[in-house]
Formats: C-alpha cells, sequence, structure tokens
C-alpha cells in the first residue's frame, strides 16, 4: 500500500555539489548624487523617495541583464512599467505575481512559488538555469530589536526586502549555502556575492517561503 503521507512529504530530490549560475550583475537600490540621473529619475528628491522601494525592480534588472547583457534598462523605467501593470503597490511593496508580468514584458519567463520551508526547491531552480528573487528580512535580522524614540520596540519580522539567488551548495540532498545579491537603500547593508547559510537563510526568509523564479537560457535559434 502506497504511504500518502510520506509521498506528500518528501523533499525535491536535488543533485550535491556547488551550482552557481555564471555572470549575473550586481545592481544598487541605492540612488545617490552621482546616480539617480543615471537611472532615469529626474530629481534627487525623487530618487530619495523611491530608493527605499525599489528592491524587487534592483532584482528583476540583474536577472534581466543577466540574459539580456546587451540592454539599457534604467531603474526609473522599469519602476514606470511596474506601476502601470499594478506590479507596485504602495502598502504592499512589490507584488510577485507583478514581477513576473513585468519581466514578461522585457521577454523573460517567470513563475512564483510559495515553496515552505522546502529550500531544496529553490537549489532546483538553480540547477534548471533559473534565477530566484526570494522575501527575506533586510540584512538577514529577522527578530532583531530595536529601540524606537517613543521608547517601544520594534522586532524585525520575516521578509519584506528582495534578494537575487544565483547558487547553492548541496550535500546529501541538503541546501547548505546560498550565494545571492543582496541591494539596499542602506551602503552597510549593500552586499553582492553574499553567503548566506541554511540556518540565516531561513531564519529571516518569508513565512509563507515566497519566491520567484526566472528562466535565462537562451533559446536556439532555428
Amino acid at each position: 500500500m502506497i504511504n500518502f503521507e510520506n509521498l506528500f512529504n518528501k523533499k525535491t530530490e536535488i543533485k550535491d555539489g556547488s551550482y552557481h549560475i555564471e555572470g549575473v550583475p550586481f545592481f544598487t537600490q541605492r540612488l545617490d548624487e552621482e546616480t539617480y540621473e543615471q537611472e532615469g529619475f529626474e530629481s534627487s528628491d525623487e530618487a530619495k523617495h523611491w530608493s527605499s522601494r525599489i528592491c524587487g525592480i534592483a532584482c528583476l534588472k540583474m536577472v534581466l541583464l543577466t540574459k539580456f547583457p546587451e540592454k539599457k534598462i534604467p531603474l526609473k523605467e522599469l519602476l514606470s512599467q511596474g506601476k502601470d501593470i499594478g506590479a507596485y503597490e504602495e502598502n504592499k511593496g512589490w507584488i510577485h505575481r507583478g514581477l513576473v508580468n513585468l519581466g514578461k514584458k522585457y521577454g523573460i519567463e517567470g513563475g512564483r512559488e510559495s515553496v515552505g520551508d522546502d529550500i531544496e526547491k529553490i537549489a532546483k531552480h538553480i540547477q534548471s538555469k533559473e534565477l530566484v528573487i526570494a522575501s527575506v528580512t533586510v540584512g538577514f535580522e529577522a527578530g532583531k530589536e530595536y529601540k524606537l524614540e517613543d521608547g517601544s520596540s520594534y522586532i524585525m519580522p520575516k521578509g519584506g526586502h528582495l534578494v537575487v539567488i544565483y547558487g547553492v551548495d548541496v550535500n546529501d540532498g541538503k541546501v547548505g549555502q546560498l550565494l545571492l545579491h543582496h541591494p539596499s537603500s542602506e551602503e552597510d547593508y549593500e552586499w553582492q556575492n553574499r553567503i548566506v547559510s541554511r540556518e540565516e537563510f531561513l531564519n529571516s526568509f518569508s513565512s509563507k517561503g515566497n519566491i520567484i523564479y526566472f528562466s535565462i537560457t537562451h533559446e536556439k535559434k532555428t
């Protein structure tokens, strides 16, 4: 008799080894006096307003230019296109379905998935040459307590910030480390080629385990 409980609880089977997708550029979301114009913003005030709100399109830009390195895509262009199709909501931030649709407008196919704590599914995407955008706590600081000016405390929740995962280490069918780009509006949190342990990642990974994935393989011309 088939044990359906074991069948549905079975983790994703993946290959052991170190895997990474080559040529993934890093793009900051930090807009300053030197960069805001080249990213298409009309004023430093406009750029300052959006700097802390564009992790989603900074990540998407990394994905797009992995597949299309010759393209010039300013962040303001992605922001405008994203707003036009409803990919951004002021009280929610970047909508995963909207980022998938925005990527499609630029010729790249993707999807979204809730993987829970089964991050072996992330490894499967990387092994299939699909870049992954994941929702984590900025700076991987979930649970960190901050004292506010009014004397109250704020505990950093899981999720809320987007990063690009392009590499994994797998041992005995289990992800041990992830390699990623972590954009930020703060210089101290602007990390490229960051190695994150399984424990550090899961501690800040979205409670729903939300990811977006994009295929960056080049189709052969016939």
